[in-house]
């Protein structure tokens, strides 16, 4: 019953860790040495250890008050900017404001290009844009259409050109269309009319011999059969007599293909790749998953809890052995004959009671006050005549210290064991039900 006690209380607790305490991304180590909770790294954490590093992103805020000042603006091109760590007012105003005399296009996001004009595509986070009138905190519409918009239209919209316009006009070129792709193509929409429908023209339409499967929408095309998939980007011109239709079958032809099979993903460790020849989602390679190919291998933990329990009454039959739950993601070899399989579990999830650790004592066991646990690097075996059980004199001799500093918190190589709360509440719930 101790074995038990030890395993339900300590499931909670594990986790899975590959080095010493490090701050996460966005974070630093905290100033000094800062002690963790308890004698271990799995006691340090980000709030005792680590020190939020301020960006200007973090006080976007600014950006709808004066906190910059008078002929200053927040500038989000500082998004990444480190604020000092004090992160008083002087230091996110030294940080973050830009003199509005220093303000790039891309600065006046609330600005309008004059009629018929856009803003222009490349550049505005680069081209000089300063406040006008000079000296001043904003920029006039005419200035910023001189300095940041260009006489263009899409072909979609822009300057009274909108879409049914394009579309009837690439009808009246010799086999071509109007192309959804290039929706946000620009052109010129300067000089006269003829010059403007024939940049429009060159912008926005596509011989149907160039036509994608994308592009064939009217009239509804068949479905892809069973196993293909459509690829969209696939070549698909047409066939028709007049140049400008697709037959279904060619258009199953061009545009459906097979899916992936799973033959090209590897599976990660602790998974087996499913037997027979399983399809993907897609054409594509990479929308093949572990969840599609993969099958998990059985582990000293899986099956809902129900191997722990088997796994806990094999290992206390064994000889001075325990079910080691520092081992539940260990895997094992599942036979048809159940001897070997129970065999194979032992060998993968039994540890020797004179391999213990200390952790391995502490559910059934404490420390004296202001003393920890010391882990489960520190070897801990039984002093009991049983060659099971182990004193507190001896477990408080062998394991308990004082509590470790971020800096000098160890790791433990450990196999992984399960982390979410509510798969160990249900593990709990099972072994209670089974054992109470």
């Amino acid at each position: 019953m101790a074995v038990l006690c030890r395993a339900l209380v300590s499931l909670a607790c594990i986790q899975t860790v590959l080095g010493a305490y490090e701050c996460e991304t966005g974070y630093k180590a905290a100033a000094g040495d800062p002690m963790c909770a308890k004698a271990t790294w799995y006691s340090c954490s980000k709030s005792n250890c680590c020190t939020k590093i301020k960006h200007c992103k973090d006080y976007n805020g600014w950006a709808v008050t004066t906190k910059c000042g008078t002929n200053m603006f927040f500038d989000f091109k500082k998004e990444n900017v480190v604020v000092a760590d004090a992160g008083l007012d002087a230091d996110v105003k030294a940080s973050c404001c830009t003199a509005s005399s220093a303000a790039k296009c891309s600065d006046w996001s609330l600005s309008l290009c004059p009629i018929g004009q856009l803003k222009l595509e490349s550049g505005a986070s680069t081209i000089s844009a300063p406040a006008f009138p000079v000296g001043g905190a904003s920029i006039t519409t005419a200035k910023f259409g001189e300095l940041c918009c260009e006489t263009k239209a899409t072909c979609t919209f822009g300057s009274g050109v909108f879409m049914a316009t394009g579309i009837s006009e690439c009808g009246k070129l010799d086999k071509q269309f109007f192309d959804l792709k290039k929706g946000q193509n620009r052109f010129d929409a300067t000089g006269d009319a003829a010059s403007i429908i024939a940049n429009r023209n060159t912008a926005c339409c596509t011989p149907f011999s160039q036509a994608l499967c994308s592009d064939w929408t009217l009239p509804i095309k068949p479905n892809c059969g069973s196993g293909l998939t459509k690829v969209g980007t696939n070549t698909a011109p047409a066939d028709g007599a007049n140049g400008i239709t697709l037959t279904d079958a060619k258009y199953t032809e061009y545009c459906c293909v097979g899916k992936a099979t799973c033959s090209s993903y590897t599976c990660p460790d602790g998974y087996d790749a499913k037997a027979g020849t399983t399809k993907c989602s897609t054409y594509m390679a990479d929308s093949c998953s572990q969840s599609t190919c993969c099958t998990e291998k059985p582990t000293c933990a899986s099956n809902s809890g129900l191997l722990y329990i088997t796994g806990i009454a094999e290992c206390a039959a064994e000889e001075k052995m325990f079910f080691d739950l520092k081992k539940a993601q260990s895997n094992f070899v599942v036979s048809t004959d159940a001897a070997v399989t129970k065999a194979n579990r032992i060998a993968a999830c039994c540890t020797p009671s004179a391999e213990a650790t200390c952790w391995d004592w502490s559910t059934v066991t404490t420390c004296a006050a202001n003393t920890f646990d010391a882990g489960q690097t520190v070897d801990a075996p039984p002093d009991g005549d049983d060659g099971k059980t182990l004193s507190e004199a001896k477990y408080r001799e062998l394991c308990c210290v004082g509590a470790v500093s971020c800096a000098n918190a160890v790791v433990p190589e450990l196999n992984t064991a399960f982390t979410s709360s509510v798969a160990n509440v249900a593990i709990l719930a099972v072994f209670a039900h089974f054992w109470m």
